[in-house]
């Protein structure tokens, strides 16, 4: 909780992400980046489908600029979300979409992404969190 405490007292704009990995359930892999991700989009988890995927690419559009890379990360975090088509990808696809997301956000603002609960997570959630923390040194990832 002090946590959460010190970065409001903090005056610079941070884009921050918090998730919880829930400890069972059916579709919990990725629970965590997928909240950091609706958190972000602004999309409920009442959203209709089509609410939220209207939602997903409106933001993309504000976040990415990049056409090219818009194309590959929103049908990626689509999946992510459980709202795209669910066609078999590759984890590392995946994985490096969800990435580019949070780096084009990193590119603007610092960006936390805070994995609650973390002794939960199971070896995917993981592989996802560290997907995403670690690699590229130029981007500062927390």
């Amino acid at each position: 909780m002090e946590f959460y405490k010190y970065f409001d007292g903090i005056a610079e704009t941070i884009y921050w992400h918090r998730g919880r990995c829930l400890p069972y359930g059916e579709g919990v892999t990725y629970w965590a980046l997928a909240d950091m991700v609706r958190m972000r989009c602004r999309i409920s988890e009442d959203d209709e489908p089509a609410a939220a995927l209207a939602k997903l690419s409106s933001s993309l559009e504000e976040l990415i600029l990049d056409a090219e890379e818009r194309a590959f990360v929103e049908p990626r975090l689509a999946h992510l979300l459980g709202l795209g088509e669910h066609q078999a990808r590759d984890k590392q696809d995946l994985f490096a979409a969800w990435r580019l997301f949070f780096e084009r956000l990193s590119e603007g603002y610092p960006t936390v992404l805070s994995f609650e609960d973390m002794q939960w997570p199971t070896r995917a959630c993981s592989i996802s969190s560290n997907t995403c923390s670690t690699g590229r040194e130029a981007i500062p990832f927390t």
